[in-house]
């Protein structure tokens, strides 16, 4: 449930901000090719793109690292988690000292 939620919560903010800066440009001279692109984004906007660009790169390493160490666990299956030891084999009678 928590993957579900944090999911849809990732979802709304790269959805929304992305739309909410824009919709505070003035569309009229953006179409109309008057001045630079980096002249309609203001100070506070690049920084909310760096901000964002830099959460996208750290989940990004969090996702890796999950991953790989999901993909480690796989090889000792089901029936023998990675923390448990395996017991020695048992003792059998016929088995010469």
């Amino acid at each position: 449930m928590f993957v579900l939620e944090t999911v849809l919560l990732a979802t709304l903010v790269s959805g929304l901000l992305p739309a909410v800066s824009l919709s505070r440009v003035s569309l009229v001279p953006a179409l109309k090719d008057e001045g630079d692109r980096a002249e309609t984004r203001g100070a506070h906007s690049h920084r909310t793109q760096s901000a964002l660009v830099g959460a996208q790169v750290a989940l990004a390493c969090v996702l890796l690292i999950g991953a790989g160490l999901l993909i480690r666990s796989f090889p000792s299956g089901p029936g023998n988690p990675a923390w448990v030891q395996p017991a020695s084999p048992p003792y059998h009678r016929d088995h010469p000292d």
